[in-house]
């Protein structure tokens, strides 16, 4: 297993989503933040009702290429 796929495996866990919450404690962010990069397209999300929830698989992809430039 490589690096970056224990870091992976370590910090996702076996769920195929997060929460806002979950999201925002694997950036080391508050979760308003979270929220208000969702608000303005910059994170991957999908709604159910009210709630929001994060695919890990895109929000590590979005990871990897937040600093890279448009």
């Amino acid at each position: 297993m490589t690096d970056q796929q224990e870091i992976t495996t370590a910090s996702t866990g076996s769920r195929a989503t997060m929460d806002v919450a979950e999201a925002a404690a694997l950036l080391g962010v508050s979760p308003w933040l979270v929220l208000q990069q969702i608000a303005k397209g910059n994170l991957p999300h999908k709604r159910f009702g009210r709630r929001i929830i994060i695919p890990r698989a895109a929000f590590l992809t979005w990871l990897e290429h937040v600093d890279e430039p448009a």
